[in-house]
C-alpha cells in the first residue's frame, strides 16, 4: 500500500504537469496527439489505485473486492494496454522523424521513393493519422477488455 500510495500521489503531481503543458500545445503533430493520449492513459490508470490501497488497507468489505475485480483491475490494464500502445507509436514516430525525414521541396524524388514504406512511415507524423490511429486504439482496446467486465458481472456473493 505505501507504494501505490506514493506512485498515486507522484503520479497525479506529474501527469497533471504535463497535461497543463500538453493541453496548452496545439495539436500539430502527431507527437503532441500521441503524448496528450498517454497522459490521458496514465491518468486513467492511477484513477484505479486508490481502490486498490483500500483493498489492501483491508477497507470496505467483500464489494470492495467485487468492485475492484469488475471494473478497476479492467481499468487498469486497460490503460496500461493504451499506454505501452502511445508508447511504441512515439518511438516509431521519432523513428521516422530521425531516419526517414522528410526531403526538402525543392529536391525531386523519384516515383519509387514516394511510395516506399519510409514515404508510408511519415503518416505517423501527421496530426489527423495520429487522431484516427488513437481513435482505433481507443475503441479496438475498449472492445478487447470489454468482455472481461461483462463476463465478471455475475451476481456476487461473500
Amino acid at each position: 500500500p505505501p507504494l501505490y500510495a506514493t506512485i498515486f500521489v507522484l503520479g497525479i503531481c506529474l501527469n497533471a504537469g504535463a497535461g497543463w503543458i500538453f493541453f496548452r500545445v496545439p495539436a500539430d503533430s502527431g507527437l503532441v496527439v500521441y503524448l496528450k493520449n498517454m497522459v490521458v492513459a496514465d491518468l486513467l490508470m492511477l484513477s484505479s489505485y486508490p481502490f486498490r490501497v483500500a483493498s489492501h488497507l483491508g477497507f470496505g468489505d467483500w464489494y470492495l473486492s467485487v468492485i475492484i475485480c469488475r471494473y478497476t483491475a479492467v481499468l487498469y490494464y486497460f490503460s496500461m494496454y493504451v499506454g505501452i500502445l502511445f508508447i511504441g507509436f512515439i518511438s516509431l514516430e521519432r523513428y521516422v522523424k530521425v531516419v526517414h525525414h522528410t526531403p526538402t521541396p525543392n529536391t525531386t524524388s523519384s516515383c519509387r521513393s514516394r511510395f516506399s514504406t519510409g514515404a508510408r512511415l511519415q503518416l505517423m507524423q501527421s496530426a489527423t493519422f495520429a487522431r484516427v490511429l488513437a481513435l482505433v486504439t481507443w475503441g479496438l482496446l475498449l472492445l478487447c477488455c470489454l468482455p472481461n467486465t461483462v463476463l465478471t458481472s455475475r451476481a456476487a456473493t461473500e
